[in-house]
């Protein structure tokens, strides 16, 4: 496995009665990190924030539920930045236009999934380029090696807001496993109970 994807939701800062929902969000996903690292210990980590929430009819609430978002979004990010091995996703898209979302302001549109696959496989296809070019420096000569985004062993883990990214659409490599969670704590169990990597099968 040379990337694990983690895309973060908000289902962990609904409840409105846990004032420590950003941390406890934060914390779990830290560990799902930290979990993906020991398992799968050659891949880099990527972490796709958690998008907002757009509906114009019931802004009170939307703000309310985006400025927790924010918070959680900005927390995670001064965990990240001092982690190695660790890149993550911002989809300042998604904070521009409310086209991207289903009239929900929730759920994301046909548009509004093109624009997640797009921001991941840019992403990727970023870091595939920087880890080549790495190498080659390393070996102090040009690289034979042929790894691009298309040819690699990439890992989903992706919460409901994402269930519709076709994991085999988003690369043409068939090594793609996508895995469906609801929490941050799902993320984490699902995370202990995988095979190390040489022993993953993928679908």
């Amino acid at each position: 496995v040379k990337y694990v994807i983690i895309h973060a939701g908000f289902n962990d800062l609904k409840n409105p009665n846990n004032k420590n929902a950003s941390k406890d969000t934060v914390d779990s996903l830290l560990s799902s990190i930290l979990r993906a690292q020991e398992k799968f210990k050659h891949a880099l980590i990527v972490v796709s924030l958690i998008l907002p929430v757009q509906n114009p009819t019931h802004s009170i609430g939307i703000n309310s539920r985006n400025k927790k978002i924010n918070v959680t979004n900005k927390l995670l990010m001064k965990h990240l930045s001092k982690m190695p091995n660790v890149s993550m996703i911002e989809h300042k898209r998604f904070q521009r236009s409310a086209s991207l979302f289903t009239p929900s302001g929730i759920h994301l549109s046909g548009r509004g999934y093109k624009v997640l696959i797009s921001d991941i496989k840019e992403t990727i296809e970023e870091l595939t380029v920087k880890r080549n070019e790495e190498t080659a420096v390393h070996d102090e000569e040009p690289s034979d090696d042929r790894d691009n985004v298309d040819d690699c062993d990439v890992l989903i883990i992706a919460g409901p807001r994402a269930h519709r990214i076709d994991a085999n659409g988003l690369f043409r490599s068939r090594r793609v496993k996508k895995v469906n969670v609801n929490t941050a704590e799902d993320a984490r169990k699902v995370l202990m109970d995988m095979k190390p990597s040489d022993d993953l099968e993928f679908v």
